[in-house]
Order: structure tokens, then C-alpha cells, then sequence
């Protein structure tokens, strides 16, 4: 598990940061840093593409060849020009280190320490998709994320079709993180997201925190603790979905956020504009790489920022610099702002009601399940999900951090805006949960009106106004140690910060426990989440540590990936994601297609009479032509799960149905009730 972490920060920093540092030379060094990630996923997708094009492999090796000799080129450009301030800025150089510490530590505490096991996994609809598009790169070694195909065998026998683009990036690092560690694909996922949630995505916070609050030493490192802090993001989307490669693109959007609030600043010298939007548009391809959904949030964020600028003493000078009635330029800059606004609504609209973007803005897999006020309330309480999910508690003193922060932030021009996207996706919240129509869709749709995922972009969009709270306790903390205390300056400079850093860690992260009082159990809200990994990343049903057990027995006999015919409600369909075991139904959508007799004659004469073999010449040929020489049966009783649910038993009667006394099947191995047959000749 800490080789495959360290493996993923290498996977995605070392390519991004090259391509940033190579084409943006004179970017400051926390955008080089933050958006590497992002830039990284962009690189990785292109390189796909053109190796697959080309014909070669995609491996560890072939893509890292290129970021690598980039890398040394640049170093040594940097050297003969005498330029070596690529960490000559040890204050930034620290100030990544302490948010990558602390990000990592706590994400060891809240995510890594939970699991029952390093490659535990969910096991759920989208983890078993996910792994299964790892296992088939790693099987292939086409990374390429156009004509996505996760099946076994050819797209034809189970009656589906190749997807036209996929967001593959965050496959792809765990393709490579599983090739490079020789480990498991799913405890390199668990690696990935382990990056992405604790190092990732706070270095992404870091950059926006320093342009945001620029010399604002306090606020910038009290705000170390703050990208970790919510439970809403980036540690719900963990469970939820589990929609992994969504929280990689949510944990890079602050980075291209970055990128372009560094582009539209007044103080961004003409001569960088250039670089900074090439920098930027990397930022957008990754995401699109990555989970495309999240470049709405990044724009709604830019916009206001930029409605901000423009409307700044700093944006005013830009706008009236060619201006000599003044007066005419103050109306002039509003007139602009408000037309910025109203552009952008045009936009959003025409995106809203285009024809490639229905499928995503017309799902409606989530009703509203709450009123308008108790969502308001559960803001407030920064419990955004309470009501729809059973782990969501409330967090009262981050709660009560971020309305401090809000009521600071008022006081200030400088950070005023902040509350203003925060402000819209707690309303677009709001009516995503309690209402289901048009303006819930216009809204929200983008992100297939899922209340989870507008409640993590809620968390991230709260974190400035979280940091702003903590650094105005850290002021009065300071003020009270200067009145009544005769400690030296040196150790009441950092004082104020380590005690609020301290107590708020304690408070905000305190698990589960007893009361002593009346011994009732009291449940904290990262005490629910850490229970919830520890349950939900145990291998129980429907693919229990028994069944991959004998699964990992039966690869060590098998011939390397050699096709087996499998029943997949007995959770087998998580073997190949899982395990590697080239079984032949993978897919859960072939239980769906099942049911409506669309996969193709073959498929449907396998599933359903296989037990024949031994007399029926027509199931002979059809498991001749998939190259099938081997079946395996797992346990039945695990129980009926999401998962599961979606196969009807007397649609798998043909496989289901086969015993150690069936004539054709030879009885390769046992265990209980489970067992791998070989198709006689």
C-alpha cells in the first residue's frame, strides 16, 4: 500500500510537472506544483490516444519516458542559463511540504487506517466497472480512452457496444501504479485515491490559498488543515458511487482554478498571459481526461472571481487606464461585469439544452427527499447529505468555523466574493434535494443532478471561508497569549497557530465512543465514516475473501489468460476487476441485457444450457467459439446485494445448473461449495 502511494505521487506529479515547467518557465512554483496533477491526467489521456494510434504499448515505461527526458532537458537548460530557481523559494517549498504532511497524515488516519485491508475494496457497481477497465489496460496495454471496451471477450457476444470517449486518467495511474508495485488493482486504487484525497487535492488548496489570500502568511498556513476537514469532500467519495475517477477530477479542479485566477488577475504581467492560459488550457483537458463535470465548477468559481476583479479598486485601474473620464469607467466596469454574467448564463443554457449534453443533464436517478428548510439547516450543520445517506453527522465545529469565516470575509472587499460561489451551489443544493424539475435540472444537471456530488463542490467552494474562521481564532487566540502571558515573541509568533490547529483537530476528528455518564455509544461524523470503510471495504458479498481465495488458487493452475465461464450473480463478476481471472461474463450490464435477451445466441445458449454440453452440439460450438475451456462456480449464499440483484437466477440455470456428475465437465478443484471445472474435449 505505501509503495503504491508513493508510486502514485511519482505517476502523477512527474509528467504534469515537466510539460508546466517546460512551456510556463517563468510560472511560479505552487502552480507548477498544483496543477502537475491535472496536467499529468491530460498528458497521460493524449498519450494514449497516440499510442494506440501508433501501436505501442502503453507500460510504466513508455509513459514515462517522455515526461523523464523533458524533465532532464529542462534541468539542464536551467543549469547552463544559471537559472536554479526551481526550489529556490524554500518558504513555498514548505509551505507544500506542510500540506502534503498533514493531508497525507490525516488521510492515513481517517481512510487508510479504516480499511479492513489494503486491498479492500466497495464492492458496488462503479468500483467493479472501474476495475475491470484497470484489468483491461493492464491486459492490453491500449490506454486509449476512445472505444472503451471492458469486457472479456469481443462486444458482440454480450450484445453491447464500444464507448465513443471515456475519462480514463484516473485508470490509467492505477494501471500503472498496479504494473510498477506488482500489486493488486484494487489496493492500488485504494493507493491512488489515497494520493488524490491527501496530497493532491490540499497542494491543489494550497495555490488557490496563496493567490486568494496572498501575503496572508497566517491564513495560508492554518489553512493546511482545511482541504482534510470536510466530510463531504473529498472522504464521502470514498463510499458514495463509488465515483472514484469524479473525485480525482473534483481533488484537480482547485489547481485549474488556480491557473486561471493567476491569468485574470490585475497584477499578471502582459508577457505571461500567454503561458498561464496554455496552462490553463491543460487544466481543462485533464479534467476532461479525469471526470469533464468538474470544469463547471472551476468555471462558476472563475467567473465570479472575475466579476470580482472587475469591480476591484486593482480591475478598475485596468479598465480605466485608457480612460480619462473616470466617472465612465466605474458605470462602464459594472456594465461589463453584469454583460460577463449574463454571457455566461447564455452559455449555460445553450450547454443545458444541447443534444450531447441530454444524456447527462436529463438523468434523474435521485428524487428530492427533504424540504427547502431542513437543507438549509443541514448546511448549516455542514451535514449536507443528512437524510438521503445514513453516515452523515453533523460537523459543528466546522459548522461553526466556516459562518465565522463568512461574517470575516464580509468585512473584507479582498474576500467578499468568496461567499458568492459558495453561496450559489448551497442554493443550487438546496433545490436539487427538496424540489425534481426544470430548475433542479438547469442547475445541477451537469453533474447529473447528483445531491452528493453538488454537496462536495459545496465543501470545496466553503474551504477559503473555513480558513479565513480559523486564522481570525488564531488572531484572537494571539491577542489573548500577548495580554496575559510573558512568553517570548519567538514562541508566541507560532503559538496561536498550533493551539488552534490542535484543538480544532481534536474536535473535528474525535472518533466514535462511549459516554461514561449513561455508557451510550455517541457517533462523531469521521467516527461514522471511518466505521462506514471499515464495512464497506470488507470483501463480504457478493465476492467474499473466501471466494477470491479460491480464485487466486484457481490462477495459479489456470493457463495465463485463459477465458473461464463463470455465473456472475455469484459475485465471479468481480474476478477479473478484482483478481485478473479472465472471466467471461465481467459485466454487470450483461444481467440487464440478460433479462431483455440482448446478448447475442451464443451468450444466451451458454447461460442457459451449458449443462447440456455433453449431448448438445449447438452449446458445443458456441463455447468453442469463445475459447472457453474452463468453469468456475462460487458460492451462493453471500446473500442478494446491489450488485447481485441484478441477474436472475433461471437466466444463469445453464451454468449455475453444472455438478461434479454433469458428463463434459472434468473437476479440476474444490472448496466447499465452490468449484473449477474443465471442459472436456
Amino acid at each position: 500500500m505505501y509503495i503504491g502511494f508513493l508510486l502514485a505521487i511519482v505517476f502523477l506529479f512527474l509528467p504534469g510537472f515537466a510539460l508546466v515547467r517546460a512551456f510556463s518557465i517563468r510560472v511560479p512554483l505552487p502552480l507548477s506544483v498544483s496543477m502537475a496533477p491535472v496536467v499529468s491526467a491530460a498528458y497521460y489521456g493524449v498519450l494514449g490516444i497516440l499510442y494506440s494510434y501508433i501501436g505501442i504499448t502503453s507500460s510504466p515505461l513508455t509513459m514515462l519516458i517522455p515526461a523523464a527526458a523533458l524533465l532532464i532537458i529542462e534541468l539542464i537548460l536551467h543549469i547552463r542559463k544559471g537559472r536554479c530557481h526551481i526550489l529556490s523559494d524554500w518558504g513555498t517549498v514548505g509551505a507544500i511540504a506542510l500540506y502534503a504532511a498533514v493531508g497525507t497524515c490525516i488521510g492515513w488516519y481517517v481512510f487508510v487506517r479504516s480499511l479492513p485491508s489494503y486491498s479492500g475494496m466497495v464492492e458496488q457497481y462503479d468500483a467493479i466497472f472501474h476495475a475491470n477497465l484497470v484489468q483491461r489496460f493492464i491486459a492490453t496495454g491500449d490506454f486509449s480512452c476512445m472505444g472503451i471496451d471492458t469486457g472479456t471477450l469481443d462486444s458482440s457476444f454480450y450484445g453491447s457496444s464500444t464507448t465513443g470517449f471515456y475519462p480514463v486518467a484516473w485508470h490509467e495511474v492505477v494501471a500503472l501504479v498496479t504494473m510498477s508495485g506488482n500489486i493488486s488493482s484494487t489496493m492500488a486504487m485504494n493507493a491512488v485515491n489515497w494520493a488524490y484525497c491527501s496530497v493532491v487535492f490540499p497542494v491543489g488548496i494550497l495555490g488557490l490559498f496563496m493567490v486568494l489570500f496572498k501575503d496572508d502568511r497566517q491564513t495560508i498556513l492554518i489553512g493546511s488543515i482545511v482541504p482534510v476537514a470536510f466530510t463531504a469532500f473529498p472522504w464521502r467519495d470514498l463510499l458514495w458511487g463509488p465515483i472514484f475517477p469524479n473525485l480525482a477530477s473534483f481533488c484537480s479542479a482547485p489547481a485549474v482554478a488556480l491557473a486561471f485566477l493567476v491569468l485574470f488577475s490585475p497584477m499578471a504581467e502582459a508577457k505571461d498571459r500567454g503561458k498561464l492560459l496554455a496552462a490553463g488550457i491543460m487544466g481543462i483537458i485533464g479534467l476532461g481526461m479525469l471526470q469533464p463535470n468538474a470544469v463547471f465548477a472551476v468555471a462558476v468559481f472563475v467567473v465570479f472571481y472575475i466579476m470580482h476583479v472587475m469591480n476591484s479598486p486593482e480591475g478598475y485601474r485596468c479598465v480605466a487606464q485608457h480612460s480619462k473620464d473616470r466617472q465612465y469607467s466605474a458605470s462602464g466596469r459594472r456594465l461589463q461585469s453584469l454583460l460577463l454574467l449574463v454571457a455566461c448564463i447564455a452559455v449555460w443554457t445553450l450547454l443545458y439544452r444541447s443534444s450531447f449534453m441530454q444524456g447527462v443533464v436529463s438523468y434523474s436517478a435521485w428524487v428530492s427527499y427533504t424540504t427547502a428548510a431542513q437543507s438549509f439547516i443541514n448546511i448549516l450543520a455542514q451535514a449536507y447529505m443528512k437524510g438521503m445517506n445514513y453516515y452523515t453527522f453533523p460537523q459543528l465545529c466546522l459548522a461553526a468555523i466556516v459562518l465565522l469565516g463568512i461574517a470575516a470575509a464580509l468585512l473584507r472587499r479582498e474576500t467578499r466574493w468568496l461567499i458568492v460561489p459558495y453561496g450559489f451551489f448551497c442554493i443550487a443544493f438546496i433545490i436539487n434535494v427538496s424540489t425534481d424539475g426544470f430548475l433542479k435540472r438547469y442547475l445541477t444537471g451537469f453533474w447529473y443532478s447528483d445531491p452528493n456530488r453538488i454537496a462536495a463542490i459545496c465543501a470545496i467552494m466553503a474551504m477559503p471561508l473555513a480558513a479565513i474562521g480559523l486564522s481570525v481564532i488564531c488572531t484572537w487566540v494571539h491577542a489573548v497569549i500577548a495580554r496575559y502571558s510573558d512568553l517570548p515573541e519567538k514562541l508566541r509568533g507560532p503559538l496561536p497557530a498550533l493551539l488552534t490547529a490542535a484543538v480544532f483537530l481534536l474536535m473535528n476528528f474525535y472518533p466514535n465512543y462511549i459516554d461514561p455518564g449513561n455508557s451510550a455509544a455517541v457517533t462523531t461524523a469521521f467516527g461514522e465514516i471511518r466505521s462506514q470503510y471499515a464495512t464497506a471495504y470488507a470483501k463480504t458479498a457478493p465476492y467474499s475473501e473466501a471466494e477470491e481465495a479460491f480464485v487466486q488458487e484457481c490462477l495459479s493452475i489456470l493457463p495465463s489468460d485463459a477465458p473461464v465461464i463463470n455465473d456472475p450473480s455469484d459475485g465471479s463478476v468481480a474476478a477479473y476487476g478484482f483478481d485478473g481471472l479472465n472471466v467471461v461474463y465481467n459485466q454487470i450490464e450483461t444481467g440487464l441485457r440478460a433479462s431483455d435477451s440482448e446478448d447475442s445466441p451464443e451468450s444466451q445458449l451458454i447461460r442457459t444450457s451449458l449443462v447440456n454440453i455433453g449431448s448438445d452440439a449447438a452449446v458445443q460450438k458456441a463455447v468453442a467459439d469463445t475459447g472457453a475451456r474452463y468453469v468456475i462456480l462460487l458460492s451462493k449464499d453471500d446473500g442478494n446485494t446491489s450488485v447481485t440483484e441484478h441477474f436472475v437466477s433461471e437466466q444463469w440455470s445453464g451454468i449455475s445448473g453444472i455438478g461434479d456428475e454433469i458428463p463434459g465437465f472434468k473437476l479440476l478443484l474444490a472448496d466447499g461449495d465452490m468449484r473449477l471445472y474443465e471442459i472436456e474435449e
